[in-house]
Order: C-alpha cells, then structure tokens, then sequence
C-alpha cells in the first residue's frame, strides 16, 4: 500500500470516526443547529475522500 493511500484511509477512517460522533450527540441534542452543520460538513469531506473523481 502506498504512502498516499495509507493517508487516505487514515483521513477516511477519522472522518468516520467523527461522524458516528456527531451523530450520536445530533440524537442527544434533538438536531441541535451546531451538530447538524458540523455533520454535514464531514459527511461532505468524507464524500471527498472516499470518492474524490466524483461530483460534490
């Protein structure tokens, strides 16, 4: 595995990570405005990361 694809599944894999997060406290705050922005946002980086030749 190379070097780069080593970082893009370590930049997945945190993006993940955070998104299971946010989801969570997005449930505990009852779609809190903050954690709703918040999870859009690394859903849209994760979106980059796991499929980046596609549109976003």
């Amino acid at each position: 595995m190379t070097d780069e694809q080593t970082a893009k599944d370590q930049a997945r894999e945190a993006l993940y990570t955070e998104i299971l997060a946010n989801v969570k406290d997005l449930s505990d705050a009852r779609g809190h405005t903050t954690t709703a922005s918040t999870l859009r946002t690394l859903a849209e980086a994760y979106a980059w990361v796991a499929y980046p030749n596609q549109p976003h």
